[in-house]
């Protein structure tokens, strides 16, 4: 009887602590990151380049570009992004960390990056609508139809005259 009652007890220690073992999924080493290349635009989903942009933000890290308009069309987020014409070179990278916060409703943050090169000097402008399929780059149709999301411009520090856009089903 004691005997079984040993085993009983170390089965149950066992099944407890197999319960209580953290099994972590996020993690970019596995192969996480992603990329998409889209017209005018790719999307990245990488912990490490987003944590890079966030704390990297201004015009040394991304040429320096206007967010003039976000809007959520369905499920498409258009960005309207406005800068400087006179480069050969001017693409934009929108970076995700691939992190949802649980709030609600729930939050993804997206920073928008831009790399120009072989620029002259202009004091004209040129705009692009950065047209995000956000079931393609997310995947999840019920988050992308419930979550708020808040877009970043990447030449830019975030303060009173530079604020993140947040743009939700409600706006």
């Amino acid at each position: 009887m004691k005997k079984m009652y040993v085993t009983m007890t170390l089965t149950v220690l066992l099944l407890i602590a197999g319960a209580c073992s953290k099994d972590v999924t996020n993690d970019n080493s596995s192969g996480g990151d992603q990329i998409l290349n889209k017209g005018n635009y790719t999307f990245l989903k990488s912990t490490a380049i987003y944590n890079d942009a966030k704390e990297n933000r201004s015009e040394d890290y991304s040429a320096p570009f206007e967010i003039t308009k976000v809007e959520k069309i369905d499920n498409t987020l258009n960005i309207t992004v406005s800068f400087l014409k006179g480069c050969k070179v001017s693409k934009f990278d929108v970076i995700w960390n691939g992190i949802i916060l649980q709030t609600y409703p729930q939050i993804i943050g997206l920073i928008v990056k831009r790399t120009a090169d072989n620029c002259v000097t202009s004091e004209d402008t040129e705009t692009q609508v950065l047209s995000i399929d956000l079931i393609e780059c997310i995947g999840d149709t019920s988050l992308v139809n419930d979550a708020s999301i808040i877009v970043s411009n990447a030449s830019k520090k975030p303060d009173t005259s530079n604020a993140d856009i947040t743009i939700s089903n409600k706006n």
